[in-house]
């Protein structure tokens, strides 16, 4: 990973957030299956979880 990549991801991820692109965002999570938002929240594990989480 290096930071061009980072950059790259992350404002794909406003893009996608901007323009409620939602199956766009989950997409970005289809190598890790992990999304958390606070370190307190238990973590969503799939991209279904993480897909309805978007909803």
């Amino acid at each position: 990973m290096n930071k061009q990549y980072v950059e790259d991801w992350l404002n794909k991820l406003k893009d996608y957030w901007f323009n409620k692109d939602i199956n766009g965002a989950v997409s970005l999570f289809k190598y890790t299956n992990f999304y958390q938002e606070t370190p307190f929240m238990k973590p969503y594990t799939s991209l279904e979880e993480i897909e309805n989480e978007w909803q």
